[in-house]
């Protein structure tokens, strides 16, 4: 079940819910222009996103796989309406869709916290969202946690 996590700007998915029955079409309907894939490496084809969105980011990494700033900026930075997506939906683009939070929705400029109480905020955010898809609370590993964490401090040294 595809997640719209913010209005016509972000949604959060498995891998198995891009192929349900015209879900690509209704997003893109809807002003979708980026997917981002985040899977281990050769679990899938690119190719296999029908219809195709303008543009398609990898990232390639593992639930507990450290992930650069660098890498997870180069997915998070286009300003376009974006799908999220890892193979269960759940840990990495919970983690990813909340660096785009932070990114893309001013996140960052909240100074009403910590780094810690900002990053949480982001993650706890997205849970929520994904929460009312599943019906259960997500679990975003400490390892995702703590690349989130890497790239919102990241982001505030540039």
């Amino acid at each position: 079940m595809i997640t719209e996590v913010v209005p016509k700007r972000l949604w959060a998915c498995a891998h198995k819910d891009i192929h349900e029955p015209h879900a690509m079409e209704k997003l893109i309907d809807q002003g979708l222009e980026c997917v981002v894939s985040i899977l281990p490496a050769g679990i899938y084809n690119i190719c296999d996103i029908d219809p195709k969105p303008q543009v398609h980011k990898v990232l390639v990494c593992l639930d507990n796989s450290q992930v650069s700033p660098e890498r997870i900026e180069g997915v998070v930075s286009l300003m376009a309406p974006t799908l999220i997506h890892c193979n269960a939906g759940k840990n990495r683009s919970t983690a990813i869709a909340a660096c785009w939070l932070i990114k893309q929705c001013s996140f960052i400029y909240d100074r009403g916290g910590n780094t810690a109480t900002i990053v949480n905020r982001a993650i706890d955010y997205v849970i929520e969202k994904r929460a009312a898809t599943f019906g259960y609370l997500p679990q975003v590993t400490e390892t995702m946690r703590h690349n989130v964490y890497k790239y919102f401090k990241w982001l505030r040294l540039l």
